[in-house]
Parts: C-alpha cells; sequence; structure tokens
C-alpha cells in the first residue's frame, strides 16, 4: 500500500492551501520564498511552477488526524500542522547540507543548487516561519493553549536538533551500539512526529493523559519511520526514495550498522569497525559490509524491530480513551508507515 492513498489525501488537501500561503512572502525577497516552494515541490529548477509532490506530509496529516480523534474539526490543528512541517523540511535542508546530499525527492537538493549559504538561510527561514505559525494558535484557541503548544514545539525542535548532533557525532565513531543509535532516532524523528500528535490534541481541547498517549503514539511511530528509512539508505529503490540507497558506501552508523554490530561475533564486530573505520569509498569493502548484513540477517532483524515499534505504538491508543471509530485513520496511519518498502 502506497502513503499516497485516501488515509492522507484529506487532511493533505486540507492543509496545502495554508502551507503555501505561509510560504508566500514579500516581493522584495521573492526568489527566496520561491526557493522554499522548490523544496516543498511547487516549482521547478527554473522557479516555474510544476506539478507533482513534494513529500507525504506526514506529521501535518498525524497532527490533523490526532485533533479529530478528539472529537474537534481538524482545522483547529491547522496552526499545529503547518509548524512540524515547516520545522520538518527547515530540517532536511540542513541535513542535506551536513550529509553532503545532493539529491532529495528525486531533485536537486537546495544546497546543491544555490549553495550552502543559500542553503542554510533557506533552512533557518522556514525554521522562524514555524515558531510565527504557531503563534496563530492565540487568535483560535486562546493564550494558554497556544503557550502549551509553542513550548511542546520548541522542545522538540532542541530534541530534533540534538538527534542531528548524534548522528553527526555517530559518523566519527568506529561503532555505534544499539542503545545509542535508539536514543539518536528518538530524537532526530520520534520527536516531532511526537509533537504533531500532542499538537493535534492539545489544538482539538483533549485532556493531559489523553495529549499524552497521543504524544507517545506519535513518538514511537516516528522511531518505526527512522528505522525503516535506515533500512532504506541500504536496500530502498531509488525511483521510491528520491534518492540514492547508498548509506553503505557513507558507512553511515544508521540502524542496519547498529544491529549488525549488536549481534555480531568478535570477528564479524572487529571487521565491521575496520570496514566503517577505512578511508575512503572502496567498492569492495562496500561489498564486504553488504555480504556482512546479510550473513548476520540484519534486514529481517530490522524490519522486526520497525514491527514492533508500531504494534508498541498502536498500544497507546486504547489507554486514551478514544472511541474506536476515532482512532481509525491513525490506525491506518500507523499500518501505512509499516508497510513502506525496503
Amino acid at each position: 500500500m502506497d502513503l499516497s492513498t485516501s488515509t492522507l489525501a484529506r487532511p493533505n488537501a486540507l492543509f496545502e492551501r495554508h502551507l503555501r500561503e505561509a510560504v508566500a512572502g514579500p516581493a522584495q525577497v521573492r526568489r527566496y520564498y520561491q526557493m522554499m516552494a522548490y523544496h516543498l515541490g511547487w516549482l521547478d529548477e527554473e522557479l516555474a511552477e510544476r506539478d507533482g509532490g513534494g513529500g507525504k506530509r506526514l506529521r501535518p496529516s498525524l497532527c490533523l488526524m490526532a485533533c479529530e480523534s478528539v472529537g474537534a474539526p481538524p482545522e483547529h490543528a491547522l496552526p499545529g500542522a503547518l509548524a512540524v512541517e515547516l520545522v520538518h523540511n527547515a530540517s532536511l535542508i540542513h541535513d542535506d547540507i551536513e550529509d553532503g546530499d545532493e539529491r532529495r525527492r528525486h531533485r536537486p537538493a537546495v544546497w546543491a543548487l544555490w549553495g550552502t549559504a543559500h542553503g542554510v538561510n533557506v533552512g533557518d527561514g522556514m525554521l522562524s516561519l514555524a515558531h510565527l505559525a504557531m503563534l496563530e494558535a492565540s487568535t483560535s484557541r486562546g493564550t494558554t493553549v497556544a503557550a502549551m503548544c509553542g513550548a511542546a514545539l520548541g522542545r522538540s525542535c532542541v530534541e530534533l536538533f540534538e538527534g542531528q548532533f548524534l548522528d553527526q557525532e555517530y559518523q566519527a565513531r568506529a561503532s555505534v551500539s544499539l542503545p545509542e543509535y535508539l536514543a539518536m532516532a528518538d530524537r532526530k524523528t520520534g520527536a516531532l512526529f511526537g509533537c504533531a500528535a500532542e499538537l493535534g490534541g492539545l489544538l482539538g481541547g483533549a485532556d493531559a493523559g489523553v495529549v499524552r498517549r497521543l504524544a507517545q503514539f506519535g513518538r514511537t511511530l516516528g522511531r518505526a519511520f527512522q528505522m525503516q528509512d535506515d533500512l532504506l539508505g541500504v536496500w530502498g529503490e531509488e525511483s521510491r526514495t528520491g534518492k540514492p540507497a547508498d548509506d553503505v558506501r557513507k558507512r553511515k552508523r544508521g540502524l542496519p550498522a547498529a544491529l549488525a554490530w549488536d549481534c555480531a561475533s568478535p570477528a564479524a564486530f572487529t571487521e565491521l569497525r575496520e570496514l566503517y573505520g577505512a578511508a575512503g569509498a572502496d567498492e569492495r569493502a562496500s561489498e564486504r559490509v553488504l555480504e556482512l548484513f546479510a550473513e548476520l540477517d540484519v534486514q529481517r532483524r530490522g524490519r522486526r524491530m520497525i514491527a514492533e515499534e508500531v504494534d508498541a505504538a498502536i498500544e497507546q491508543l486504547p489507554s486514551a480513551g478514544l472511541p474506536d471509530a476515532a482512532t481509525l485513520p491513525l490506525l491506518h496511519f500507523a499500518a501505512l508507515l509499516s508497510t513502506r518498502s525496503a
């Protein structure tokens, strides 16, 4: 099943117009905002309108669905949905620079087209717009709710940047343990997914217990999403992911590497450390890493871990006390994330 199915179509249709308005800047700096629109998928490399997608808008969809699940119109959660999507895209622009990735969603990354300086500035601008979008909640939902939402967004941003820090730190490490990897994934991706669901609950007027369960549901799904993304970084098809599956060539210390080190024999552990520590991107060494991953059954182990995370997320929902019918879109959302091809 594809993540573009009807589960996401309705919230995305509600959301997209508001996102366009959020990144429509003044004429004097029009090209700056066009770079944002390019990253979001609306413009081509010549900054002309194009057809096509700019991502699945998973986090805003989760925010709107969480709001609706607590009995409120999804429109109430639009400020939160805008905020989490803008934060996410800011992090992607920066992440491409940090990792040296020249492709994003089948197209050149922002920095690859216009340079690192513009890439940093465009990402910073989207992050600032996210906080401005969140402030709009004070008009529609009141200052108390808006303050709670702003605090939740701020905390998730801090955690996201902590995760990015760990991700960068790990690339210089000889090896990374599975608990260390999970701590990174929880921050880098889990935090913003959790924030999306939390904001949906807050803006929908849910009580603290429901909001807490929704946040945990989203956070656990976010960890599963990062794990799946790491499998795609090794075994995914570029036609589906939008960028080459070259995490082995880059010696990324993602889930496959952490799993391999976790279950390797002493001899295999040492060999992997040597392969990951060697300078350059020797093709034979990359092939040997893939052979070791196969011998250690890394892909199957990773898929099992992802399934366990998704199951753990789903188990959060009954304790929230929401009607079964209200949680069906969230359950479908979780199922869709778990079926991304790897």
